[in-house]
């Protein structure tokens, strides 16, 4: 059986949830309720932020020439 603990407030809870195999946590300690009008930009902002820079060294070369063999 799997188990969704609800509630979690706090950084200890969470580390006890951790060490005691909790299967899948929530609440307000990974984040706030968000309404469903604003969950696509709220998921997209957190990708945003888990993403590093891109670098000014990173490019795409394509070379036509040995794509087409």
């Amino acid at each position: 059986m799997r188990v969704t603990v609800e509630g979690v407030e706090t950084a200890s809870q969470a580390a006890f949830l951790d060490t005691a195999d909790g299967h899948q946590v929530q609440g307000v300690f990974f984040g706030r309720p968000v309404p469903t009008s604003e969950l696509g930009a709220s998921i997209l902002a957190g990708f945003a932020r888990a993403m590093p820079p891109a670098s000014p060294m990173t490019k795409l070369h394509v070379d036509n020439a040995t794509a087409e063999r």
